[in-house]
């Protein structure tokens, strides 16, 4: 059994991590690869979401992803990890987590916060969708911090390509493309 690859998508807000790691996703899945797409968002969810956010509850989230990204992994399924992976601590996190032998591949997106705007003005079901000021926050957040990230294997700007195009680059780039 081939070893198990292990993708770390980050990016701003609205910047396609979802559907990015979707599209890889079924690019692996038509060369009959088990593949886990695992969003850190769904595991801040499922205890109440970003809004009001307790510190030590970011950490146990955390906590829990990384659990979820290792057991998958440790299982043999190819595991796409996306969410806000930017700053030190939370890569350290999500590293920390890992089991002896992974070796993550980077995927950072970028998206202008114009291009993040409408985007999400398209998704009023989305909290933030209704907030630009956070989001604008938050883009500047990852911008600042994204200068500090390790070298990344890709780097796409979703406003340029097609997700489907992306998808592909990458799952060429893995060897299963």
């Amino acid at each position: 059994m081939p070893t198990a690859l292990l993708v770390v998508v980050t990016g701003p807000l609205a910047s396609g991590k979802s559907s990015v790691a979707e599209a890889l996703a079924r690019r692996l899945r038509q060369r009959s690869r088990r593949v886990a797409v695992l969003d850190f968002d769904e595991v801040v969810a499922a205890i109440g979401g970003f809004a009001d956010l307790a510190p030590a509850d970011l950490a146990r989230a955390q906590i829990v992803f990384g659990a979820m990204v290792r057991g998958w992994w440790e299982l043999g399924v190819d595991v796409i990890a996306h969410g806000p992976f930017v700053s030190a601590e939370e890569r350290a996190s999500l590293a920390a987590a890992l089991p002896e032998g992974a070796v993550p591949r980077s995927l950072v997106l970028r998206v202008p916060l114009e291009v993040a705007l409408e985007r999400l003005r398209g998704h009023p079901e989305r909290p933030v969708a209704h907030h630009p000021e956070l989001v604008a926050a938050l883009h500047e957040r990852f911008d600042r911090l994204a200068a500090d990230l390790p070298p990344s294997e890709w780097t796409f700007d979703t406003s340029e390509l097609d997700v489907d195009e992306m998808a592909d680059r990458v799952a060429v780039a893995l060897g299963v493309g």
